[in-house]
């Protein structure tokens, strides 16, 4: 019997209070090493002599890392503890931080950042699975929001501290007194905050993982969520990449104020992922995507249009404000598909986002090198249409 049917029992909902917390704070600390290198790329870039557009790749490595790292993740999932994956993972980005704020040159830095995709591929899909199957179904939309918001509240929170840091020393500064304490105090968090019980573990040394990759692959449905997702990842990189970018070049805003619009994004998107749960429990998961897929990406194209300031300011939080409904929506659906293999299929998951990240920063610095930053809106918000008509098209809610 399928081991999520058993969520409601009273034993797994016993710890509930605390694993809730604790999976948002692993998710919280995936948030500094991204919002550090979005808000202080042209700093960065600067030390080691380079262009916006080819510093920028080295979020486009450790996109490709991750999902080459994420794919290992699906099969040992079936074999070792998520917890233990989960502090894996946190770990591997403290070593990462600590490279970054050492790195002489641009290939170090390179290689220290591009730990943070082997660090996110464990606990991305970790945590999802671990929601997915410790809280009833009725519960899972409302903490996927919250686990996914755990990073747009990282970004709330994190973006002006790092300016100040910044401001104060480097943004090598930033890496080592905001980056490493927030992902040791997630690793903290998930230590003592997640109950280790035997419903938690491995599935056993007689699973066959090649059938588990096999019901995740033959679903039709559970493809079509997986290039939503990378697709709906591809075009948020607009913005997490490129967007603190945009208007300390083209407006020529401080660095402090860039980083009022990061807080600005965090907020938008942490309604929209927190808001998403009511939506779905009213509407179900497909037309919230769909819907709210679509009016997103017409704003992540808008925003590097826009010649006046606020009015650019105000497209880009609506962007992620219905790209927060629809992320937080798609994952919610994605984790009811073939429910069985739920960390298989999140550890796939979480290497398709990777593609999708990297196709994003890729195609994103591309534009930005050969036609400007008008372009990067326009060709990245294409990918947020097209995430909303592959789910309307294909994807099934097993729910409905």
């Amino acid at each position: 019997m399928n081991k999520v049917d058993n969520s409601n029992s009273p034993e797994k909902n016993a710890n509930g209070r605390f694993l809730l917390p604790a999976l948002a704070m692993a998710r919280f600390a995936l948030a500094p090493p991204a919002i550090t290198s979005g808000l202080l790329l042209v700093d960065i870039a600067s030390t080691f002599g380079q262009s916006i557009g080819v510093m920028g790749q080295m979020r486009t490595t450790a996109s490709t890392l991750s999902m080459i790292v994420a794919l290992i993740v699906a099969v040992v999932s079936v074999r070792i503890r998520h917890k233990s994956l989960l502090i894996a993972g946190l770990s591997v980005i403290t070593l990462s931080a600590l490279g970054c704020y050492i790195a002489p040159s641009y290939t170090t830095m390179i290689l220290a950042y591009s730990l943070v995709g082997v660090g996110t591929s464990m606990v991305g899909p970790m945590t999802m699975a671990l929601a997915g199957d410790q809280l009833p179904r009725n519960e899972r939309s409302r903490a996927v929001g919250w686990l996914i918001s755990g990073n747009s509240l990282s970004y709330l929170i994190g973006a002006p501290v790092i300016a100040y840091l910044a401001g104060i020393g480097s943004w090598r500064t930033a890496f080592l007194f905001w980056v490493l304490p927030v992902t040791l105090l997630g690793i903290l968090s998930v230590i003592f905050g997640l109950p280790s019980r035997k419903d938690e573990t491995h599935q056993g040394a007689n699973v066959d993982i090649v059938a588990s990759f096999k019901a995740v692959f033959t679903n039709r449905s559970a493809l079509s969520c997986l290039v939503g997702s990378a697709l709906l990842m591809a075009s948020v990189q607009a913005v997490l990449v490129y967007g603190a970018s945009f208007y300390r070049q083209q407006f020529l805003v401080s660095r402090s104020y860039a980083s009022l619009f990061v807080i600005g994004d965090a907020i938008f998107f942490t309604i929209g992922s927190v808001g998403s749960a009511r939506l779905v429990n009213r509407y179900g998961c497909k037309p919230v995507i769909v819907i709210t897929g679509l009016i997103g990406g017409l704003f992540v194209s808008a925003y590097t249009l826009l010649p006046i300031l606020w009015v650019s300011a105000a497209a880009r939080f609506l962007c992620m404000l219905f790209i927060g409904f629809s992320l937080s929506a798609l994952n919610s659906l994605i984790l009811e598909q073939v429910s069985e293999n739920r960390g298989t299929l999140m550890s796939i998951n979480s290497a398709i986002t990777s593609v999708g990240s990297s196709l994003g920063s890729f195609i994103g610095g591309l534009m930005l090198l050969l036609y400007g930053y008008t372009l990067v809106g326009v060709s990245l918000g294409v990918m947020a249409v097209a995430s909303a008509l592959v789910i309307h098209f294909l994807a099934v809610d097993p729910n409905q």
